[in-house]
């Protein structure tokens, strides 16, 4: 912030600059030299007191343009000056050398550094020494003058000083304010950064669920189609027909997502977030697919906030897309939404289906087989026990390099559960997170994936599953 406001002429304040050239003149006209210019009866100068008088006025001007810009430099020049003047003996208007002081020690108090003040202290006691000696002739006269200098120099010097120093405080809060101003507005503009960053993280997590699970019902549909017009000739018919629901849909989906993302388009038809009621229609899209999947709800799961159905939605379309991309054709899915007074579970288990190791081919026992239902029905009790019984502390592992590179897991080169480099998982966590929850995912059992997610219920901590 600029110290004054006003026009500047060099550097100079036109104030200073008007008020210096009529002191100048002042002093110039009325002073020693004036009187002997005008015939008086002062007796007559000789060269050097012309030189020390041109000398005096022009650090009387310098000092009053200084006052500002250098008021250090200003007060030295004062100081000096004046002690010159006084011991020469030219004191023709006195009063004009006190108002001088006033104001140059204004500029000192308002501009000049906290160092000054000694400064200050200093000049006043050179001029009042210099001015007392100057005008009293005898130990007495001193006396009275020194009294007389100490009352009119402290009056006018101490008033600009302390007028200065008062103007200098008011600089100090208007530095402050506009510093809190600048700190607020960049503390706002990286609240919108942040803002912006989270919205592009949400939009492309949206826009990958979208994409991601739309295709991978597509290539599923199109492969069963393939296998399935060996039996059934209008089978290929059928597939198309629910490629082409599916598309129309996801398309549908990305038109809303842009027209969130083009500037300025704020009257953007809004399309109702899929929740924990879709997933219904997200299982028989699967089904469609010729993959077995179960799904079953405990408790009342209409009473979710639309955010939490929301996350939830995603989380299971993600983990069922997963499946879809990795896990094998005949792995069987088991879905389960668990409602309690602590919050929301989410259970997506795969098995692999007919592709599980074998006495023949693994050291392992055989597996026994086992049915869809059964699946479900076992994700549901240990989601139950999980809650129940292990309350804060339940930490499933989480899957590491080796439970995806183990040997007796056949689908290991295909990455189930995720893709080797993906964000799957990543952006699962995330949504669970944005919500207070956690999120697990890893085997399950010897030949099996589990997806795991708690979302709590508002006031409530969140399970961990991490």
């Amino acid at each position: 912030m600029e110290r004054d406001k006003i026009l500047r002429i060099a550097g100079f304040s036109p104030l200073d600059l008007a008020l210096a050239l009529c002191i100048l003149i002042f002093k110039i006209v009325f002073g020693p030299m004036g009187f002997y210019l005008l015939d008086t009866d002062m007796p007559a100068f000789s060269p050097l007191d012309y030189v020390m008088q041109v000398l005096v006025f022009l650090a009387i001007f310098t000092c009053l343009l200084l006052r500002r810009t250098h008021p250090e430099i200003a007060l030295i020049i004062m100081s000096v000056s004046y002690s010159a003047n006084y011991l020469l003996g030219t004191f023709a208007f006195p009063e004009l050398d006190y108002l001088v002081a006033g104001m140059v020690l204004y500029g000192v108090g308002a501009y000049g550094k906290s160092w000054t003040r000694y400064g200050v202290i200093v000049g006043l006691v050179c001029m009042i020494l210099a001015s007392a000696f100057a005008w009293g002739r005898t130990l007495q006269d001193a006396q009275v003058f020194f009294l007389l200098e100490v009352i009119l120099f402290l009056t006018f010097s101490l008033a600009g000083f302390i007028l200065g120093r008062s103007r200098a405080n008011d600089f100090a809060r208007l530095r402050q304010i506009d510093a809190e101003a600048e700190a607020a507005r960049r503390e706002a503009e990286q609240s919108a950064r942040i803002a912006v960053l989270a919205e592009r993280n949400r939009i492309a997590r949206d826009m990958h669920d979208v994409v991601a699970h739309t295709l991978s019902v597509v290539i599923a549909q199109a492969d069963g189609g393939r296998y399935a017009a060996q039996k059934d000739p209008a089978a290929p018919v059928q597939a198309l027909e629910k490629i082409s629901k599916i598309s129309r849909s996801a398309l549908s989906d990305i038109r809303t997502i842009i027209g969130v993302l083009r500037e300025g388009n704020d009257g953007a038809p809004l399309v109702p977030t899929p929740e924990v009621s879709d997933l219904g229609q997200l299982v028989e899209d699967i089904r469609a697919t010729g993959r077995t999947v179960e799904f079953a709800e405990v408790g009342d799961i209409t009473v979710l906030p639309s955010g939490t159905s929301a996350a939830l939605y995603r989380i299971c379309q993600e983990a069922v897309t997963n499946v879809l991309k990795h896990a094998p054709r005949d792995a069987r899915i088991a879905i389960t939404l668990t409602q309690t007074s602590e919050g929301v579970t989410l259970t997506v288990d795969n098995d692999l289906g007919e592709h599980a190791p074998t006495a023949a081919t693994s050291s392992d026992p055989a597996p026994r087989a086992v049915k869809s239902s059964d699946l479900v029905t076992r994700a549901a009790k240990r989601s139950d026990s999980t809650l129940a019984s292990a309350g804060n502390s339940y930490s499933p592992p989480a899957p590491t390099n080796s439970d995806l590179n183990a040997p007796h897991l056949p689908g290991r080169n295909r990455g189930i559960g995720n893709s080797a480099g993906g964000n799957g998982i990543i952006g699962m966590r995330e949504r669970a997170a944005a919500f207070g929850g956690t999120l697990m995912a890893g085997p399950l059992g010897d030949y099996g994936w589990r997806v795991q997610a708690h979302l709590p219920t508002p006031g409530q901590k969140s399970t961990d599953f991490r």
